[in-house]
C-alpha cells in the first residue's frame, strides 16, 4: 500500500512498513513547504480543491506546519464561516490559538470542536495538555483518557497518560 503526503508541492511516496520515521516524515514535509512562499503555497492547493472548505482547510494546515499561526487561523475562521459545524477548523483554530499562547481561546475552540464531534481524540488530547499548563490535573487527566479511550492507538494521547500516571517530576505532554 502506497500513501501520499498531503501536499501538492511535494510529492513524497511513502511504503508502509518500510521504516519510515513519521517524525521525519513530518520535518521532510515542513522543509518542504519552507522553500516556497506562502503565495505560492495558496496557488498550488487552489488547483487541486473546487471546494473553499477543503481548499482553506489544506492551506491552513500548510501555513500551520510552517509557523504561519495567525494566517492560518484566518483559513480555518474562514472555513467556520461557510460551516460552523466542521469539527476539524474548530480544532485546527484551537491549536493556533495554542501556538499564539492564547488558551481562553484555545480551550474555546477545542470545546467548540467536541460540541461538534465529541469523539475527536485528537481534541480531547490536545484540551487535556492546555488543562495541565493551567494546573488543572484532575480535568488534565480525565481529557487524556477520554482521548486514549477513543484511539487507543494515537501516540501522543498513550504518551500523555504515561507521563501524568507516572511518578515524576518530568510531565512535559505531546500535542496533537
Amino acid at each position: 500500500r502506497v500513501e501520499y503526503i498531503d501536499l501538492p508541492l511535494v510529492r513524497f511516496r511513502i511504503m508502509n512498513n518500510n521504516g519510515f520515521d513519521p517524525v521525519a516524515r513530518r520535518e521532510l514535509e515542513i522543509k518542504a513547504l519552507k522553500k516556497h512562499d506562502p503565495s505560492a503555497i495558496a496557488a498550488s492547493i487552489s488547483s487541486i480543491y473546487d471546494d473553499e472548505r477543503k481548499f482553506r482547510m489544506s492551506l491552513g494546515k500548510a501555513l500551520h506546519k510552517i509557523g504561519l499561526f495567525s494566517d492560518a487561523l484566518q483559513q480555518f475562521n474562514r472555513v467556520m464561516e461557510l460551516d460552523i459545524s466542521n469539527a476539524d477548523a474548530h480544532f485546527f483554530a484551537g491549536n493556533c490559538y495554542f501556538d499564539l499562547g492564547d488558551n481562553k481561546k484555545a480551550i474555546n475552540a477545542f470545546n467548540a470542536c467536541l460540541k461538534v464531534r465529541p469523539d475527536h481524540a485528537g481534541c480531547r488530547n490536545n484540551l487535556g495538555i492546555l488543562y495541565h499548563k493551567q494546573g488543572d490535573l484532575d480535568r488534565s487527566l480525565q481529557e487524556i483518557r477520554k482521548a486514549v479511550a477513543l484511539e487507543k492507538n494515537l501516540f501522543e494521547s498513550v504518551f500523555n497518560l504515561s507521563k501524568l500516571s507516572a511518578d515524576t517530576t518530568d510531565k512535559e505532554l505531546k500535542r496533537i
